[in-house]
């Protein structure tokens, strides 16, 4: 076949006419070079004029606000799949209405070892540590990230009260130390970009809580 066949269709009485740009005589292929020149001049002149051809831009390096990859935005969308999984839907859930301890006693009675509510614990802490680890190591755009993720501070208020006596208990100064960093810059991040919201979150947490700390305060008295 003609190396300028573009296709075959086919024609009456099962015969197939393939089709060719441009003619097969001299003349003709000199008018398709010539049409090619004017052409590639008229772009020329369009673009002097002041004119810019529209391609769109491609990020392929992350680190910069507005630079993420293909890579990054598929590893938070697991991330965020990984989250979903029931069962640690189900511990976050617990922890978030249910792990407001301000002691090592306030621990051994709300998530004694071997108990459900301790392994609720352990799966909520590992998680958002694996996943500050990744963050803070670059892996993820830290601002991509921030924009549509904040449980992780929610957490690490909840846990600030008993991290001193956890590390000191397991020898572990930089226990949960993954988690630690990234909320802080979380913190800032946020505070930067809405002055006063930190403040405005602890209060709603706090009010949060207290609906579910008010029984428990009268099942100890009682």
């Amino acid at each position: 076949m003609n190396g300028d066949a573009v296709g075959v269709v086919p024609a009456t009485g099962a015969s197939y006419v393939s089709i060719l740009h441009g003619q097969r005589s001299a003349d003709g292929r000199q008018r398709a070079v010539g049409e090619r020149i004017d052409r590639a001049r008229g772009q020329e002149a369009w673009r002097e004029e002041g004119h810019k051809e529209i391609i769109p831009e491609v990020k392929s390096k992350g680190g910069n606000t507005g630079e993420v990859t293909n890579e990054q935005v598929n590893l938070m969308l697991r991330l965020y799949e990984d989250r979903r999984e029931p069962r640690l839907r189900e511990a976050r859930d617990w922890f978030s209405a249910n792990f407001h301890v301000k002691t090592a006693d306030d621990l051994m009675r709300v998530c004694p070892p071997g108990s459900k509510e301790n392994t609720y614990m352990r799966m909520v802490l590992g998680y958002w540590e694996m996943v500050a680890s990744i963050v803070n190591r670059g892996l993820i755009d830290e601002d991509f990230f921030f924009e549509s993720n904040g449980e992780q501070w929610a957490v690490w208020e909840q846990v600030k009260p008993v991290i001193g006596a956890w590390r000191a208990m397991f020898s572990s100064p930089h226990f949960l130390g993954n988690l630690e960093t990234q909320c802080k810059r979380l913190e800032a991040w946020r505070e930067k970009r809405s002055p006063g919201s930190n403040d405005a979150i602890r209060k709603v947490l706090a009010q949060m809580q207290q609906p579910t700390q008010a029984p428990k305060a009268q099942a100890a008295s009682g």
